[in-house]
């Protein structure tokens, strides 16, 4: 199967604030309460995709919403005009795996830390 049969055959939530619906096959569009809807969709069990946002990833972080984090570092610097992806963001993270992919690119499994009280 195609990436591009894949996606369109899977459950996609699209988080926005921006747009009005969401068209994309199988797609359910989430506008309000997006905390609440993230949680209630992590009870269902799989893995929930985040591409593309950081805004959301500081918000379901700041929720302790994220189970684990997969980042992608490339050998390859870039600046951008909003700042850095991690900018008030403070959470301990556990590394779980490190593999070196094609390229050069490091993929780092990440779990957050627990914090004891």
């Amino acid at each position: 199967m195609g990436v591009a049969e894949k996606l369109n055959a899977v459950k996609k939530y699209v988080v926005s604030t921006t747009l009005a619906e969401a068209s994309w096959e199988n797609s359910t569009f989430i506008k309000q309460d997006v905390t609440k809807a993230i949680a209630e969709k992590k009870t269902e069990g799989g893995n929930i995709l985040i591409q593309g946002s950081t805004t959301l990833v500081k918000v379901l972080m700041s929720e302790r919403l994220i189970d684990e984090m997969k980042l992608l570092v490339q050998p390859h610097i870039m600046g951008t005009e909003n700042g850095r992806f991690l900018k008030g963001m403070n959470t301990e993270l556990a590394l779980m795996d490190m593999q070196q992919l094609e390229n050069d690119v490091i993929l780092l499994c990440c779990k957050p830390k627990v914090k004891r009280q």
